[in-house]
């Protein structure tokens, strides 16, 4: 369309100039940036699947820091914890804040209990087999 303010040029690619990265010279600082031990406890805790918080939305998950505000004798220190999804500045955010551990605790309980029940079934098909076979011989 003439005079126009957009023109649309079929001719351009979009999305051909990406930026390759330039290896890092970064030297990681212990006690600063994560170890890798850090980092696998990390992708191992976002298995976990978030339980719902009070209001009824997904928790988020999130390591505890230092605040601002002082507070480095908090035994909470470097732990993980669901927190409530919702933004800080929103007021229908609820005061949910349930560690990870508790949450990691019920799931390998619950695999647990999946494989105790599993055996227990196995144990019972088994006897079942073992009467089919007595009654089989019997007659």
């Amino acid at each position: 369309v003439p005079g126009h303010w957009i023109q649309v040029c079929p001719t351009k690619k979009t999305g051909d100039k990406k930026r390759k990265r330039k290896p890092s010279d970064h030297v990681p600082v212990p006690g600063k940036d994560p170890s890798p031990e850090d980092v696998e406890e990390a992708q191992k805790m976002q298995e976990i699947p978030p339980p719902k918080c009070f209001c009824g939305e997904t928790s988020r998950l999130n390591k505890v820091k230092r605040s601002k505000a002082g507070g480095d004798n908090s035994r909470a220190l470097g732990k993980y914890f669901f927190f409530c999804s919702k933004k800080r500045d929103d007021e229908t955010q609820c005061r949910f804040a349930r560690p990870a551990d508790l949450e990691l605790n019920k799931m390998k309980a619950r695999a647990g209990n999946k494989a105790a029940q599993k055996k227990a079934e196995q144990e019972e098909s088994a006897q079942k087999r073992k009467e089919t076979k007595q009654i089989k011989k019997a007659k």
